[in-house]
């Protein structure tokens, strides 16, 4: 732009992302160079940015460092009347007439959504191609052609003066080049889901209900909540592992059996699980629960079934490993299953209903 004084911005990435209510908050420091003579930088009282506009979408970000597309057009956000006080612009360099100045705490803020959070899990969790989720931001002065005003103006004592900018972003130092990637590790991708609570919703109302449950459930409950908190770290392997543990302490304790061992291992509970809930209940009600049950526990053999698919208990020690490894959606859907029973479970063992209750 003829006739312009010239300036140029280095956005540095600093690591990590936070999550602020619904949104992905990535914070940049500013590094920037004003082409000044002497006598304006003497004369500076600020520098102001009008607008700078911001574009960004999620890649998946190989070995061989290419970062292949995967969400275009995650946010198009927008940063208004960005104010540099000459006290940030503490050096100058009379040789080239450049003054530095260091605008730190940009934040770029990201609505995120459940398209977005299932995105960065899916490459989060993909053993196969070991990829990492990578977002590629792109700022830049405007959008608008011809360009509305000045992409900075640096305010004098006695006179303004308009400035062209060129913007640089660097992004995580694990991409090459200085490349405008932010590479999520795999701690910052568990960290976004937990503070944006993306695993709440399959959480029903276990910490209400379960968890101030007595008696035989609350071994279970001790399980499925160590499988919450590896579904937290991504680790699909632990969480199915841990639910599994919840509905095999289900099986065995559910009812009196024959066989001496099954019956020894649950002697440090009071109770049965299913004599445990059925007590709770008059003679009417009893018998439909009875059967109600009944059906309970054939869904709960189901489900150790296809947990069985993945884990297996080892020959010789008989410590679960896993088999078969499950994808986060396998662990998301067995830990949704085993709360829900788990869950139902502690509602009958506490029934709201008096009419129904002794």
């Amino acid at each position: 732009m003829p006739g312009l004084g010239q300036a140029k911005i280095v956005a540095k990435y600093k690591r990590p992302p936070r999550v602020r209510s619904d949104t992905l908050v990535l914070t940049f420091d500013l590094s920037i160079d004003v082409r000044l003579s002497q006598f304006e930088y003497q004369q500076l009282q600020f520098i102001v940015i009008p607008k700078l506009v911001y574009n960004v979408s999620l890649c998946k970000y190989l070995e061989d460092r290419r970062c292949d597309p995967f969400l275009s057009n995650v946010y198009k956000g927008e940063l208004y009347w960005l104010m540099v006080p000459k006290c940030w612009c503490p050096e100058y360099s009379p040789e080239i007439s450049r003054a530095h100045c260091d605008y730190k705490g940009v934040e770029l803020q990201i609505p995120i959504n459940k398209r977005i959070l299932d995105a960065l899990m899916e490459i989060a969790t993909n053993r196969k191609e070991q990829a990492q989720p990578a977002l590629h931001v792109e700022l830049k002065t405007s959008d608008r052609v011809p360009q509305p005003m000045p992409h900075a103006i640096a305010f004098h004592l006695q006179m303004i003066t308009p400035l062209s900018l060129e913007i640089q972003l660097i992004g995580s130092e694990k991409a090459e080049n200085s490349s405008p990637y932010i590479v999520l590790e795999p701690d910052d991708v568990a960290k976004i889901l937990k503070e944006a609570k993306y695993f709440e919703e399959i959480r029903i109302a276990l910490e209400i209900n379960a968890l101030e449950s007595a008696g035989p459930l609350e071994t279970a409950v001790k399980d499925l909540k160590n499988a919450f908190e590896e579904l937290e770290r991504l680790n699909p392997d632990g969480a199915v592992m841990n639910c599994r543990k919840a509905l095999d302490v289900i099986k065995k304790r559910w009812k009196e059996t024959s066989n001496p061992e099954d019956a020894n291992k649950s002697k440090e509970h009071e109770e049965h699980i299913r004599d445990y809930i059925l007590n709770k209940y008059d003679e009417d009600a009893k018998k439909v629960y009875a059967e109600i049950l009944e059906k309970v526990y054939d869904t709960v053999k189901n489900l150790y079934d296809i947990m069985s698919k993945f884990i297996h208990e080892q020959p010789h020690t008989g410590e679960p490993s896993a088999a078969f490894n499950p994808t986060m959606a396998d662990a998301i859907y067995l830990c949704r299953q085993t709360a829900a029973v788990i869950d139902y479970l502690a509602r009958l063992a506490k029934p709201f209903e008096k009419a129904y209750s002794k």
